[in-house]
C-alpha cells in the first residue's frame, strides 16, 4: 500500500512477527525482565526490542 509517499507499518506489514499489543506488552515488560529475557518470550532478536524500547521501531505507538 504505497500511495501518496506512504507505505504500511506496524502489524500490517506482512512480515511483521509483533502485534501492537505485543509491543505495549514489551515496552510495559522493561523494568521487570531484561531485554535478552523479553526477545525470548517474543520470538524476535534482542535488538529489535532494544530499536522498541529506544523508540526506534514502533516509534509512532504510544
Amino acid at each position: 500500500m504505497i500511495a501518496h509517499g506512504r507505505s504500511t507499518r506496524g502489524e500490517k506489514q506482512p512480515t511483521s512477527k509483533l502485534t501492537e499489543d505485543d509491543v505495549r506488552a514489551i515496552r510495559k515488560l522493561a523494568g521487570s525482565m531484561i531485554q535478552r529475557e523479553i526477545a525470548e518470550k517474543f520470538g524476535v532478536h534482542i535488538m529489535t526490542v532494544n530499536d522498541i524500547l529506544h523508540r526506534r521501531r514502533w516509534a509512532w505507538l504510544e
